[in-house]
C-alpha cells in the first residue's frame, strides 16, 4: 500500500520514508500511548496506526501539536515510514 521511495543520499531518515497516494479518513479515537496511536476508519473497518516520533501534523498549512488531534476530525495520511508509522499527516 505504501511503496518505497529512496530520496537521493540525504541520510537514513530519507531512506526510511515511504510515500503513497494520500489516504483520507476519519479519526475515530486518539489513544494515550507512546508512540501516540490513532484509530482510523479504513476501507476494511477500524484500524490502529501509530505516529512516528517526529511526525509532522498540519492544519491549513500550519504545523500543530499531536495533542490537537480529536476524534471526528477528517485527516489525510500523507506518508508512512518503513515501520508503518505515520510521518506526515494533515487535518482537513
Amino acid at each position: 500500500m505504501f511503496p518505497s521511495r529512496v530520496a537521493g543520499s540525504v541520510g537514513p531518515a530519507a531512506r526510511d520514508l515511504r510515500v503513497a497516494t494520500p489516504m483520507e479518513t476519519i479519526l475515530l479515537n486518539v489513544m494515550e500511548s507512546w508512540p501516540l496511536q490513532l484509530a482510523i476508519q479504513a476501507a476494511g473497518g477500524p484500524e490502529i496506526v501509530a505516529l512516528a516520533e517526529h511526525v509532522r501534523i498540519r492544519r491549513a498549512g500550519v504545523l500543530i501539536d499531536p495533542g490537537k488531534l480529536q476524534a471526528g476530525q477528517r485527516i489525510r495520511i500523507v506518508s508512512k515510514n518503513s515501520r508503518g508509522e505515520i510521518v506526515d499527516l494533515e487535518v482537513i
